[in-house]
């Protein structure tokens, strides 16, 4: 590969900062959940409904349309197919990327149907397999020279840069 080629799957800190920007982005739907739901809003069939929806709505629509979520576009970022660069997700690519997270959510939903949210192993649960996904989803992404994540891998995507410096500047899709 080539160093500019190289530099354009550089994506880790714009990643991280593109997660940052969309997580601020859904404060206001967080700061609604007291109201709506009560003091312990993540105990609640509803508002896991809601927030998850909204969020998983948000980033499978945006990167099917767009390629990104508004967090990755103000970083300059673009989720495209791994085979073809010049190519978006398909609807069903951009739900795959999301699928693991989606897993979790149901399981979550399962820990609260069954009234396990107010018991250690239920909270456990959900934090121990967030903690793993986590951890996984870096260690993969560091070792890798497209620095491809496990999602990444399942949808057959690549998170690139928009705009890559050496000495001259070159656009990507």
């Amino acid at each position: 590969m080539t160093e500019i080629a190289n530099a354009k799957y550089q994506t880790f800190f714009k990643r991280l900062a593109a997660t940052i920007i969309d997580t601020i982005i859904f404060l206001p739907v967080l700061f609604l959940s007291n109201e709506l739901f009560g003091p312990n809003p993540e105990k609640s069939i509803g508002w896991q409904i809601v927030q998850n929806g909204l969020y998983y709505s948000y980033s499978i629509i945006g990167h099917a349309l767009y390629g990104q979520t508004i967090g990755k576009r103000l970083t300059s970022i673009k989720v495209v197919q791994n085979e073809n660069e010049s190519i978006l997700l398909s609807f069903f690519q951009s739900f795959m990327r999301d699928s693991i997270g989606v897993t979790i959510f149901l399981m979550q939903i399962f820990i609260l149907v069954f009234n396990y949210g107010d018991t250690p192993i239920g909270e456990q649960i959900i934090s121990l397999s967030t903690l793993v996904w986590i951890i996984a989803e870096m260690v993969t992404m560091l070792f890798n020279s497209k620095r491809r994540s496990i999602h990444d891998y399942i949808a057959k995507s690549v998170v690139i840069k928009l705009k890559v410096s050496s000495k001259r500047t070159v656009q990507n899709n």
